[in-house]
């Protein structure tokens, strides 16, 4: 099955889901699907782990799906907690692959350490799930061509101007 904290039909804000009890995602059918930067660069679905509860990632796959709002550097986090609580001890992790401190870098070319047992900043000992934004894409080239011909529209305009003065 699927686990998709805050995605409920028609809404668009970030949303928790909160499990009090264990959770298991162990097997290769099971997806965890979350969603970051949904309305601002600072939000993101979350699964909150309850009553002393824990969570088995082991074999699950990790889906990303990613706002309009990461097109925007400026209000951008770089850490984004996807499981709160219950992590201490997750096991290898997202289909056996993401070991603690790997990376993940999805189509648009953001690309995310992810950390395991870890706390809320990213740092030291804790029990959430937590990605660490590590890069943003660089401008494609195309928006580098439009931007160049922009300056030297500019540059000629104003060599212009300077002339007829």
């Amino acid at each position: 099955g699927t686990v998709a904290p805050g995605l409920s039909t028609g809404s668009t804000a970030a949303g928790t889901l909160t499990a009090n009890g264990n959770v298991m995602l162990t097997d290769s059918t099971s997806m965890f699907s979350i969603r970051l930067a949904v309305v601002s660069g600072t939000d993101n679905d979350q699964l909150t782990i309850g009553n002393g509860g824990t969570i088995s990632l082991n074999g699950a796959t990790l889906h990303l799906t990613l706002g309009a709002a990461l097109n925007n550097p400026a209000n951008l986090d770089t850490l984004y907690v996807i499981i709160s609580g219950g992590a201490a001890d997750t096991g290898p992790g997202f289909s056996n692959t993401f070991a603690q401190g790997s990376s993940i870098t999805t189509p648009g070319g953001y690309k995310f350490n992810i950390l395991y047992a870890s706390n809320a900043a990213g740092t030291g000992a804790g029990s959430d799930v937590v990605l660490e934004l590590t890069a943003v894409p660089e401008p494609g080239t195309w928006a580098m061509i439009v931007s160049g011909f922009a300056m030297l529209i500019g540059i000629r305009r104003w060599r212009g101007r300077r002339v007829e003065a």
